[in-house]
């Protein structure tokens, strides 16, 4: 991303162009000041005690393009929860997801350890859903340890329970008797709650998407509410979405199952078609989606997480060990010469270190 080179600059917001949180990895409401180490950089005034010019030192500036050599990049996606099944069956939430910058110093030794939740499985009957499991990473050096854990996704509400809490978003409700339908709450910083039935009644018999970077989203009709959608991450030379809730089931004929969100979510069951819900994305952290007893009686598993480091480097730092897998890479900042290395840490457990 890069923002606007004219017009008002905010410090926090979710205006793509406009949020000096966005464009350094932060969340939308994130507490960040104009001392902090990641909005100087951008700004790049970066000498003790000068001041920076709102909006004039933010104009044009994308922070891939000035990250100093000594700022680590980070993304933790945590595993997505699954939806519930039978009749009613909510979507899952999204995975916890935190990204943001460290800074470290090149020529210590230090180790990083990662280890990526996986998404939580289908479940069959009339169960609620089950949770995604936790994402942690933790970089230490002698006498210092930061450390960061993302929040598992919400499990979807089965036959007659309420959507779970989650990370980057909690549980879909189901349309159960007695109007179990409110969505599970998410967590702070990491995201927020899932949606709910499309109708406080619930004749309609149609369930709410998952939860993600935003909300799942009920259609108007009979159609399953969408997954919410998950967050942009521009990271490792690409940019992705992460984190996207799953979609939620409709049980009547010719009605459309609620899509899953972007960022892997998984879409829901369709009743009486027999078309079966599916499962939230591998390394997205994406919610499955809600299942129905006719649309092959289980319901969509959540996807598994993610972890990412990016840090300025001609060469890799890093010796990585351990079970989880993982694949590296390189790239060159647009517009610059600086040379970025990325590692990607997609299972299990790894340490890395230098």
């Amino acid at each position: 991303m890069t923002l606007n080179s004219s017009g008002p600059i905010s410090l926090g917001g979710s205006t793509t162009g406009q949020s000096v949180n966005l464009e350094i990895g932060a969340g939308a409401t994130a507490t960040i000041s104009l001392n902090d180490t990641a909005v100087r950089t951008l700004a790049n005034v970066t000498a003790n005690n000068s001041a920076i010019t709102m909006p004039t030192n933010f104009y044009g500036k994308s922070y891939s393009n000035v990250i100093g050599n000594n700022i680590m990049r980070y993304l933790v996606v945590a595993g997505g929860g699954s939806g519930g099944a039978y009749t009613r069956g909510g979507a899952g939430g999204a995975g916890g997801l935190l990204t943001g910058c460290l800074t470290f110093n090149s020529t210590n030794t230090f180790r990083i350890t990662a280890n990526v939740g996986a998404g939580a499985a289908a479940v069959g009957g009339c169960a609620a859903g089950t949770r995604g499991n936790v994402s942690l990473f933790s970089i230490s050096s002698v006498g210092n340890v930061t450390s960061f854990s993302a929040v598992g996704g919400g499990a979807g509400a089965g036959s007659t329970t309420a959507g779970g809490a989650g990370g980057s978003g909690g549980g879909g409700g189901s349309c159960a008797t007695g109007g179990q339908n409110v969505g599970g709450t998410g967590t702070a910083g990491q995201g927020f709650a899932g949606g709910t039935t499309n109708r406080a009644s619930c004749t309609r018999e149609t369930s709410g998407g998952g939860g993600a970077g935003a909300a799942g989203s009920p259609n108007n009709g009979y159609d399953g509410g969408a997954g919410g959608i998950g967050k942009s991450i521009t990271i490792a030379g690409s940019s992705q979405y992460y984190a996207g809730g799953g979609g939620g089931y409709t049980q009547v004929s010719g009605a459309n199952v609620g899509a899953g969100g972007l960022g892997g979510g998984g879409a829901g069951a369709q009743g009486f078609s027999g078309i079966a819900p599916t499962s939230g994305n591998t390394n997205t952290g994406g919610g499955g989606g809600g299942g129905s007893a006719f649309g092959g009686g289980s319901s969509g598993a959540g996807g598994s997480g993610i972890v990412i480091i990016d840090y300025a480097s001609p060469t890799a730092l890093f010796t990585v060990t351990g079970g989880g897998a993982n694949t590296r890479g390189s790239y060159v900042c647009s517009g610059t010469t600086a040379t970025r290395q990325w590692i990607k840490f997609t299972s299990g457990n790894s340490i890395a270190t230098k």
